[in-house]
């Protein structure tokens, strides 16, 4: 009964040790992006996830998951058209704009994003991703987990 307990409570601290490291990890992550952002002018108003906006200078940035990768910084006149995908399907409606359009502006992005998806419901959701295709060459296709 004692190695029981002895075990479950390295199993507790190992845990506790790991979600620390984990936040620590995302902390230093958030700090670095914030310094480049600072040096490149840019303000972060609203952050969901890796998706930041700074809509004083009318931009948005993704937050590159890669340790060493600046994140990169897009004009808001970039976007051409955007498509939300959940369990592999895409959905670009009318309807879908439409909630997507409403729901931003009541809610921000997050908004926008649960808008898009309540024009067709899925049973379940086991991978959502919103495609936002942009006026670039080298990169159209921009993709958020």
């Amino acid at each position: 009964m004692l190695y029981f307990f002895i075990g479950l409570m390295v199993i507790i601290g190992v845990t506790i040790w790991a979600v620390i490291a984990e936040q620590k990890k995302q902390k230093e992550k958030t700090e670095k992006a914030n310094k480049y952002f600072e040096h490149e002018g840019f303000k972060v108003n609203k952050r969901i996830g890796s998706f930041c906006t700074d809509t004083i200078n009318k931009k948005w940035a993704i937050i590159q998951e890669q340790e060493n990768k600046h994140p990169i910084i897009y004009n808001f006149t970039d976007i051409i058209d955007f498509e939300l995908v959940e369990n592999g399907n895409k959905y670009k409606s009318q309807n879908g704009i439409l909630r997507s359009v409403v729901g931003g502006a009541t809610f921000g992005l997050a908004g926008a994003v649960v808008g898009a998806s309540t024009a067709k419901k899925s049973t379940s959701i086991n991978n959502m991703s919103v495609n936002i295709h942009i006026n670039n060459i080298d990169e159209p296709l921009v993709i958020i987990n």
